[in-house]
């Protein structure tokens, strides 16, 4: 095994000290490493894993290797910037006018450019010249330098080629950890799908359910369209394409923060038939949690709310209580129900909300939460769909209504 440490030599030139190596770290590397890189092994004691994996792992998910061989073709990036380029150039200096509040998560991306012969043709000739210049400095080459050490590398490519371990997020920002994969299919079994939360499904099964989903959403589309704004419309229907929806993916990050440590169920929504209608259902039924009582927008408005008591008596204490499996303990048709009711008692505060069409798209989503795991397929039947958009949001207003 190498040693990862050095120490300069104080009787030495600084030309000397740079270029004292430790085995392959170079005497840069081992001074602006990251110091906080930290993998978390929860695998069994019988298992291997590749030496100087925390040396790359530690560098957490987001990190990006540097690619072997530079960008080449930059004709992608130049259209999006024409296109970028013309449209605010033709809509410069003109008066900005919509007929209805913009809503950013209902944002449809358009495909609309102006003419040419709408535009100064100095931006045009501008853009071609800076296109043609752009085109020549990218050229496919080797790159000579790597953000990865030679050892990290190797770490790299004997994970990747592993099947018994898997690399897992940690909850509560927790960083990655390393798990069996028998381990962790094991948990999430034991855990969570093996209770009378979930149903399994054949494949055939889950994607007959997902059909009548699509008719479903079809028929409110159709139904409640009158009552909903332009940007709405358009987003629902562009996001709405069943043949090439996705079902969602069930997963789990590890509680390492608990003693014994266990797993939190995820499932990835993102892509699925339900998305963008959960999307929607989100942006409104926030409108309705934030009339609560009890809302509070941020800590900083709890510490303000605070300061403002009055000397709390020398017998008083603040404490907080957290809800053991929240999600699931919800039950699903009386939340249903009393958030249908309370929505419809508070219609004067928020007539801006088809209240019959919010209530029946939160039961769609609530209701037909079908997800894959490796290749089986389930259907969660109780408590508040997860992964779902408007997920902490209806189980926040549950409990709102509950404590009113």
């Amino acid at each position: 095994m190498e040693a990862f440490g050095c120490i300069a030599n104080p009787m030495l030139s600084p030309s000397h000290n740079a270029m004292i190596q430790i085995g392959n770290m170079p005497r840069w590397y081992y001074y602006s490493r990251a110091t906080n890189m930290a993998l978390h092994d929860v695998t069994l004691p019988s298992t291997t894993i590749p030496q100087n994996l925390e040396m790359v792992i530690g560098l957490g998910l987001k990190f990006c290797p540097t690619p072997r061989y530079t960008t080449r073709d930059p004709t992608t990036s130049l259209d999006r910037f024409r296109k970028d380029l013309f449209t605010k150039t033709y809509f410069a200096g003109r008066p900005l006018v919509r007929s209805e509040p913009y809503l950013p998560k209902m944002r449809v991306e358009s495909k609309w450019e102006p003419k040419e012969w709408d535009l100064p043709e100095s931006i045009i000739d501008r853009f071609v010249k800076f296109a043609n210049g752009a085109k020549l400095l990218f050229k496919k080459r080797r790159r000579r330098t790597n953000n990865l050490l030679p050892h990290q590398k190797l770490a790299l490519k004997n994970i990747a080629n592993r099947t018994d371990v898997l690399i897992v997020n940690a909850d509560k920002n927790g960083g990655p950890a390393i798990i069996n994969t028998s381990d962790y299919i094991e948990r999430a079994f034991n855990s969570h799908l093996s209770t009378s939360t979930y149903k399994e499904l054949s494949e055939d099964e889950a994607h007959a359910h997902m059909d009548r989903v699509a008719i479903k959403i079809k028929l409110w589309l159709m139904k409640h369209r009158k009552n909903m704004g332009d940007q709405e419309k358009a987003y629902l229907n562009a996001n709405f394409d069943p043949p090439e929806a996705k079902l969602p993916v069930f997963y789990q990050t590890l509680k390492l923060h608990k003693t014994p440590w266990t797993t939190r169920p995820i499932v990835s929504c993102s892509g699925s038939l339900l998305y963008s209608l959960g999307v929607w259902v989100d942006l409104h039924l926030q409108t309705v949690a934030t009339i609560q009582p009890a809302y509070i927008e941020s800590s900083r408005q709890l510490i303000d709310e605070f300061s403002n008591i009055t000397p709390l008596p020398p017998n008083c204490s603040l404490f907080k209580a957290d809800a053991v499996s929240m999600y699931t303990n919800i039950a699903t048709n009386k939340a249903l129900h009393e958030i249908s009711v309370y929505i419809h008692q508070e219609e004067d505060q928020i007539s801006s909300i088809p209240t019959d069409a919010l209530t029946e798209a939160l039961a769609l989503v609530m209701k037909n939460n079908v997800f894959q795991f490796g290749n089986m397929y389930w259907h969660q039947l109780i408590g508040t769909a997860m992964g779902t958009p408007p997920a902490p949001t209806y189980a926040n207003l549950t409990f709102a209504i509950h404590d009113n």
